[in-house]
């Protein structure tokens, strides 16, 4: 009798660990493979802020990288900060090596003719004039004029009868977009002003003016053809 009841208990065990091992089987069975990761092409890939480095990524590297433009200049413009940051692009990743204060439309970024207003999105230079321009000399239709103009760094020092004015450099800019195309007939420049004051504020007809020292430095570092990116932003 005592022998009977063993047999029973080692058959109740053994069917007990089949069910065990088959539950394990089953939960083994329901755990999924974690989806492999794939890394985006280009994540926080310049030393700017996370916010413009998402939008390069989006909008400016994918340009770059289908025209061949890796170790060349690229200026990037924040209108969000008011600066320029001229830097050249390599494996994915641009990189600012100098940064200038600028001063963009005072009326915000957009496209229209006559808007006053600073064109944003990919563009390239066209043209450059005034190698041998002085500092503080004026621009008048493209062309340096020989007049010296005072450069002004306090606004309270400004005569009331004194105008914004083109001097020492200038940078033409045109469009790469059909939303920008208009840039180079709207006569958008990178330029040397008079009002040095108002720069690190959007205080432009359109057009993006710099310090005279700075916008010397920006014009040897440039050719026809560098890509420009101005985000849109402030």
């Amino acid at each position: 009798m005592a022998n009977r009841n063993v047999s029973r208990i080692m058959v109740i065990a053994i069917a007990l660990g089949l069910v065990s091992c088959r539950q394990e089987e089953a939960d083994v069975n329901e755990i999924q493979p974690e989806p492999e990761q794939t890394t985006p092409k280009y994540v926080n890939r310049s030393n700017l802020d996370e916010r413009l480095d998402q939008e390069l990524q989006q909008n400016l590297y994918p340009y770059l990288d289908s025209h061949g433009r890796e170790h060349q200049t690229v200026l990037v413009v924040s209108g969000k900060e008011q600066e320029v940051h001229v830097g050249s692009y390599s494996n994915g990743r641009f990189t600012a090596q100098e940064t200038y204060e600028v001063s963009t439309g005072k009326k915000g970024f957009g496209h229209r003719h006559d808007s006053k207003q600073t064109p944003y999105g990919l563009l390239r230079v066209y043209g450059k004039a005034g190698g041998k321009a002085q500092k503080g000399e004026e621009f008048e239709n493209w062309k340096f004029q020989g007049t010296m103009r005072k450069i002004y760094n306090q606004s309270w020092r400004v005569p009331g009868d004194e105008i914004a004015r083109v001097l020492t450099r200038m940078i033409w800019l045109e469009g790469l977009t059909g939303r920008n195309k208009n840039t180079r007939n709207r006569n958008i420049y990178f330029h040397g002003t008079n009002y040095e004051f108002s720069l690190g504020d959007p205080h432009s007809s359109g057009c993006i003016r710099m310090k005279n020292d700075d916008v010397m430095r920006l014009y040897d570092r440039v050719r026809r053809g560098t890509v420009v990116y101005v985000s849109g932003v402030n």
